[in-house]
């Protein structure tokens, strides 16, 4: 009979190693899973963020040339008219 208590015993102490073990491998999971998807969301974001950049400069880029035509056509229409006014 002690030997079954003891048994028991034992038994009950490795069950709870157990289960503190697999707790702490699930913790572990939970957290490496988290930090998966932070760095993915991350990833996602920054190239995200990447194609907008772009975008915008391209935009930027298109004001730019549109503005210097603007201007050479707006120039290029005083200087008619200057030539215009001084005829």
């Amino acid at each position: 009979m002690e030997l079954s208590q003891e048994a028991k015993s034992k038994v009950e102490e490795t069950t709870q190693e157990a289960n503190a073990s697999v707790e702490a491998l699930t913790n572990s999971v939970n957290s490496e899973m988290e930090k998966a998807k932070q760095s993915a969301l991350t990833s996602t974001l920054s190239e995200e963020t990447n194609k907008q950049i772009d975008s915008v400069k391209q935009k930027a880029e298109e004001i730019g040339n549109m503005k210097v035509s603007e201007l050479l056509s707006f120039g290029g229409d005083n200087d008619a008219e200057s030539e215009s006014e001084e005829n």
